[in-house]
């Protein structure tokens, strides 16, 4: 690399760094980039382009992984810029580009998923606006449900009363196989109508409103059996009350019957099981469908309305001339009885009706009159109202004076577009959305405080009204434009026609095709298909497909149990439980058997059971298909885990047809929560079907998975799988490529060694600044302590030496700030042999005591001179816990020690420290201090070989010997008691410090960057621990 320094400063702008950055980033290596980047600016990892893009942005759009993880982890970089194009930040890039690692590499890192760009979009959204085109939701897919709110009643179908933040799945119905196609909510109950014409209810039974026969509380959807006859196409709830609409026209009604709003004759005080509605007005006509309020229930047919119940005005005629409160019987609407008139929709509320023609025509049933409210409103899909004012006059024990709200009705047409109606005064508006983009629904819901909405790509949003006071104070805000629907609404000025509704999207949400709520808008349920709906399958080429019949027949299989007597072998697994099989088929049908049981092994001629290494469920099902080629009990199996057991022996023993069958079976039961894992696990055991389905799987719903932070269980590898899969499932993906900037600066010279590591240079220089302030304030804190005063006379003890702090500095270096006491302790005892001899010279052939030493004395001085000469060599191994010394040369020691001056102590206890100041206690100073003490020793070595060499008294004392000290038999047991005891404690050390004491040491290698390092070596290992014992060996 290059050794020149950047021309720029901290501050650097250039827009031809910035330039030269993204040309090295788009056809550089991983390896060049970081060379690159770390030496030709100080701000290459932040700089912007002309189009706002920096380093980060172009290493997620070419998927460049090791450099947005080495980007992401530096400081200062903003994992969430945008660029000035269109809003995007890195994440949007990856998503854009395919790099689905790179994305998830950022999400890990914090970013969130949910910016949003300068249409609006945020990463999820291109991913939701890059499916396939043939992957479209519709109400005939099959459906789950997802419920949440404040389950007060327990309504959600959860089986608790916990409250729900999140639209959860209902999982009653997946694990039964069950799909839905409609669902209502009220306030003390739910009702789910299944697409097979079934029906379930949960909630609080009292009444008899769910059906069962009783009133007992279920907490998770139960089957109405009563209606198992029937093939039910529609259903309807209020408060007290369930309707039932049949395929045939029929009618069937439960529930409490207060208000006579059953329709059923001789009027009952409550039905728990339904019953037909039947009525001499209703012969020869087919019911098409069915509406319910708290008050009144509705029917209609083509041609015709009828209501019941409580008249308070909303049944759409007057009130009874003889006092008549309720209608016990469906009457028509006479208002609504032309021939000209053929109804499309009817829906109700607690106060209100609202039929509308096929025509376009619209009428409120409401105060006891018919009003016409709207005309031309073509293509209608949906129709919803909420509120209304009834007569309170009619029940005044149920009904307030002045009680209700306002009438709202909310319609859907099939372009997509919503329209409203709040006062008799206005027209029908058209609804105008506060969001960033243009969104077209295809399914709405309304309640009292605000309205549910599902897009025609499957999202869901929640919305509420915008108080028109403040529309002029929002005039900034980005809206979408508005697609007028007829003449009439052309011809109103724009501020007067269009109803501003501001939406917010709800998470979890990716598949919706229906939304429901409850009239008080404290619990919601959304259907959304299935996560394998549109998984490819069957190709359809020219409108047709070609299926080839197989032939029928079965396969020749074998019995187990049959020819009992002929069984040769039993296997037996490992709890115990033994098969008696047939040696012949097994040795057939494996050839695991085969060379165990037909070679000269052991297992050929024994006599007892073969111990397989198998739980007995899997033993069964590996012996079932050795006989039959099938394995039911996977096929059948709710278990994954146990299926996933069967195909990892089943790789073992290297049986691939019994893998495959696995393989699909296990595909079968592929959920959200579980892809991700058996991705994991398919790639691992190399199950390259069972990952094709998972890959088809997590593509098609990724952006689910990307939402729920499935991904976490992942490899490196296989995400890069995955990565490659999602770009070949999306055939833009050939056109998204970043183009490699050819005119950027040459990078060919950059050739990075494996392992090497990288540092902005900004990040030096901001090092730099932190050690240099340290040092200023370690300068400030040493002037301000007093210095210390000592006997001159006096030696100085162990205590002194740890305690105070070095008296002497180099010329031109600051003073250290003082460690704490155990660090300098471990300093000073690692130095104790090597002082202990220098002071034995000294006190020894000083001239006013000439010493007497003997042969062996002076063998023992030389010994020392050769360890205290091996001490500074750095390529040496790791030092050994403590060498031993004999009684004599301890006693010597000790001697000199009393003796030897204080000024030499006072130069021994000088330590060379380090630059860096550290905290007390800090564990990894300890070990700086030792690496740094090694270098002291080898100028300790060379004090001692000259002083020794210099002393005139060393021929004299060659002439005497030395006085031994005896040494007691006390002293040499302890001294033993003591290694022994050391060593069980370096035996016993667990295994676990000793990884951590590793782990620690190679992170001190790799912060002072002693690999590979020129200028310095650097030596870290553990320091000594005193004398241990030998290690024996006993024989017991």
């Amino acid at each position: 690399m290059s050794s020149l320094m950047p021309d720029c400063t901290l501050k650097c702008r250039s827009q031809q760094h910035a330039l030269d950055i993204v040309s090295v980033v788009t056809r550089g290596s991983e390896g060049q980039i970081k060379a690159f980047l770390t030496s030709h600016c100080y701000n290459a990892a932040t700089s912007k382009d002309t189009f706002g893009r920096n380093a980060l942005h172009l290493a997620s759009s070419c998927g460049k992984k090791g450099v947005l993880d080495w980007l992401a982890e530096t400081n200062g970089v903003d994992l969430s810029a945008k660029d000035k194009e269109s809003g995007w930040t890195a994440l949007h890039r990856g998503i854009f580009y395919g790099h689905i690692d790179c994305a998830w590499s950022l999400l890990k890192h914090g970013v969130n998923l949910y910016v949003q760009d300068k249409e609006g979009l945020s990463a999820l959204d291109l991913v939701m606006k890059d499916r396939p085109s043939y992957v479209i939701f519709k109400n005939s897919d099959p459906t789950d449900v997802y419920t949440w709110g404040n389950n007060i009643n327990f309504t959600l179908g959860h089986g608790s009363q916990q409250s729900k933040h999140h639209p959860e799945l209902v999982d009653l119905f997946p694990r039964s196989g069950i799909y839905i196609k409609q669902v209502v909510l009220c306030k003390f109950h739910s009702v789910f109508l299944t697409q097979k014409g079934q029906v379930y209810t949960c909630g609080h039974g009292q009444g008899g409103r769910l059906g069962h026969g009783d009133e007992q509380t279920c907490l998770i959807p139960r089957l109405v059996e009563s209606l198992l006859g029937h093939q039910c196409s529609q259903v309807a709830a209020a408060k007290d009350h369930t309707l039932v609409l049949t395929e045939d026209g029929c009618v069937y009604t439960f529930g409490l019957n207060t208000f006579h709003q059953l329709g059923v004759l001789p009027p009952p005080p409550n039905c728990n099981v339904p019953r037909q509605v039947q009525a001499k007005n209703l012969k020869g006509r087919t019911v098409i469908g069915v509406a319910a309020g708290r008050f009144h229930t509705v029917l209609w047919t083509k041609e015709a309305v009828y209501t019941i119940g409580l008249n308070g005005g909303q049944l759409g005629y007057l009130s009874d001339p003889n006092g008549e409160k309720c209608v016990i019987s469906p009457r028509q609407v006479s208002a609504l009885h032309h021939k000209d008139i053929t109804m499309s929709f009817v829906t109700a509320s607690d106060g209100a009706t609202v039929c509308v023609t096929e025509r376009g025509d619209t009428y409120l049933l409401t105060d006891y009159q018919c009003k016409k409210i709207a005309s031309k409103q073509l293509n209608l899909k949906k129709v919803l109202v909420s509120g209304g004012y009834l007569d309170y006059r009619v029940d005044p024990q149920h009904l307030k004076e002045n009680g209700g709200q306002r009438i709202c009705i909310l319609a859907l047409d099939q372009a997509g577009r919503v329209f409203c109606w709040k006062s008799a005064n206005n027209p029908m508006k058209q609804c105008r959305w506060i969001y960033g983009r243009q969104v077209y629904m295809s399914d709405i819901s309304l309640n009292r405080n605000e309205m549910m909405f599902i897009t025609q790509d499957g999202d869901a949003f929640k919305g509420k009204w915008v108080d028109g006071n403040k529309n002029s104070e929002k005039k900034a805000e980005i809206v979408s434009n508005i697609q007028n629907s007829s003449d009439d609404i052309s011809s109103y000025d724009a501020n007067n026609i269009c109803e501003r509704i501001r939406l917010e999207k709800l998470a979890f949400v990716h598949r919706a095709v229906s939304v429901a709520t409850d009239p008080n808008g404290l619990n919601f349920a959304i259907l959304q298909s299935d996560p394998k709906t549109r998984l490819d399958g069957i190709r359809i080429e020219n409108g047709r497909v070609n299926v080839v019949n197989r032939k029928s027949g079965n396969k020749p299989k074998l019995n187990q149990a049959k020819c009992s007597y002929l069984c040769d072998v039993t296997m037996k697994s490992i709890d115990g439980k033994e098969f008696p099989c047939h040696k012949c088929v097994l040795c057939a049908r494996l050839d695991y058997f085969h060379s165990m049981l037909s070679n000269s092994w052991i297992e050929a001629s024994r006599c007892a059971s073969l111990e397989m290494p198998f739980p007995s469920d899997i033993l069964q099902v590996i012996l079932d298909y050795i006989y039959t080629d099938e394995a039911v009990a996977v096929k059948e199996s709710q278990n994954v885990e146990f299926i996933c057991n069967v195909l990892v022996v089943a790789d073992q023993l290297l049986m691939s047809r019994l893998k495959e069958i696995c393989e699909v079976a296990i595909t079968e039961k592929l959920t959200l929560k579980n892809a991700a894992e058996l991705l994991e696990f398919s790639a691992m055991y190399n199950a390259e079907q069972l990952k094709q389905s998972c890959l088809e799987f997590i593509v098609l719903n990724m952006a689910a998975i990307l939402e729920m932070r499935a991904l976490d269980v992942l490899s490196d590898d296989v995400l890069k799988d995955l990565s490659d899969a999602y770009r070949k499932a999306i055939p833009a993906m050939v056109r998204r490529v970043i183009t490699p900037y050819q005119d950027g600066p040459d990078i060919s010279y950059l050739e990075p060694e494996e392992g090497e590591t990288f540092v902005f240079l900004k990040e030096e220089l901001n090092t730099q600044f932190k050690k240099e302030a340290l040092l200023k304030k370690a300068k400030a804190k040493a002037k301000k302590k007093p210095r210390r005063r000592s006997d001159s006379s006096g030696g100085y003890n162990l205590s002194d030496i740890i305690q105070s702090p070095s008296s002497t500095e180099e010329p031109g270096r600051g003073g250290q700030a003082p460690a704490s006491t155990s660090t300098v302790a471990i300093a000073v005892l690692k130095m104790d042999a090597l002082k202990s001899n220098r002071l034995y010279f000294f006190s020894s052939f000083s001239p006013a005591s000439p010493p007497a030493m003997d042969l062996r004395t002076i063998m023992e001085i030389e010994e020392n001179m050769q360890k205290c000469g091996s001490l500074p060599k750095i390529n040496s191994g790791p030092t050994p816990h403590g060498s031993k010394l004999s009684q004599k040369q301890r006693k010597l020691i000790a001697l000199a020690a009393k003796d030897s001056s204080p000024d030499f102590v006072s130069d021994m206890v000088v330590l060379p420290t380090s630059p860096k100041t550290t905290k007390p206690g800090n564990i990894w100073y300890v070990v700086l201090v030792l690496i740094i003490l090694k270098s002291a020793f080898c100028q300790m070595r060379i004090t001692c070989i000259s002083d020794f060499s210099r002393s005139p008294w060393l021929a004299a004392s060659l002439m005497s010997p030395a006085a031994a000290t005896p040494i007691t038999f006390a002293e040499i047991v302890e001294e033993e008691l003591q290694q022994e005891a050391a060593l069980i404690r370096s035996r016993e050390k667990p295994l676990a410090l000793i990884q951590i004491e590793e782990r620690a040491i190679q992170d001190l290698l790799l912060h002072y960057q002693a690999i590979g390092n020129p200028d310095e070596f650097v030596v870290v290992e553990r320091s000594p621990q005193g004398p241990v014992a030998a290690p024996r060996w006993n024989k017991h």
